[in-house]
């Protein structure tokens, strides 16, 4: 290639690959894209659509999940959906799990870290902040898990949430979080036993989560989007 941009349609057949990129997912208006809802037998992002515009009774929320082999648009059709959603009054946050995990034995209580995590990306992503007493439970939580099992050499993780509880500033889940992956994602010994702590209070953890996740969706629809939160977990057919 002379370093020219690749223009589509491609007319040289060893130009296919380099224009299909099977690994890269498209953006939302790339020219690439077909609609292939005809070929799965009218399952595309319309009816998806539609379900999340229809609140359910009783104060549920909608879980849906997109399955299908490996390469065939699954994040594709996520980034459509969350390009939709920002436009239609939700406010939705696309996560790769593998971004911050890793190829390590997934455990629902990483998800719902992530959860929280994702809650306070929302707030923040209209100028909201999520309320400090919901975030401080959160975090003072996941400091006396870690306490519980923390050797004499203080971790980086042990250190963030320490500081977070003992200090001046506004606490955030983004810095604790991200500590706490990085050493999940390296298999530091520290951070699998903090992992383990976790999943032995399932019930805490499921409470605090909704706590925040509730909130966030009540911030977000005071901000003009009435919709609330969309928590978009992307990559999860690479795990067992």
């Amino acid at each position: 290639m002379n370093g020219l941009p690749l223009q589509f349609p491609v007319t040289k057949l060893e130009h296919v690959v380099l224009a299909c990129q099977p690994n890269s997912p498209l953006e939302p208006g790339d020219e690439r894209y077909v609609d292939f809802t005809a070929l799965r037998h009218g399952q595309g992002l319309g009816g998806l659509r539609s379900g999340l515009l229809d609140p359910l009774p009783g104060g549920k929320f909608h879980h849906r999940c997109i399955c299908g082999h490996r390469g065939c648009g699954k994040t594709t059709e996520l980034l459509a959906l969350k390009d939709w959603a920002d436009r239609n009054g939700f406010a939705a946050v696309h996560m790769e799990v593998d971004e911050h995990y890793g190829q390590i034995e997934l455990d629902f209580s990483d998800l719902f870290l992530l959860a929280a995590t994702g809650a306070e990306l929302a707030a923040s992503a209209v100028g909201g902040q999520l309320p400090q007493p919901e975030v401080r439970r959160v975090v003072e939580w996941f400091s006396e898990r870690i306490e519980e099992v923390k050797d004499t050499a203080q971790s980086e993780l042990s250190v963030e949430a320490g500081g977070q509880v003992g200090g001046s500033l506004p606490l955030g889940l983004g810095k604790l979080f991200a500590k706490f992956t990085a050493g999940v994602k390296a298999g530091t010994q520290h951070a699998t036993t903090v992992r383990t702590q976790i999943r032995s209070y399932p019930n805490a953890l499921i409470d605090l989560t909704n706590q925040l996740l509730e909130t966030a969706t009540a911030l977000l629809t005071e901000a003009g989007r009435p919709h609330g939160l969309l928590l978009l977990f992307d990559i999860l057919d690479r795990y067992e």
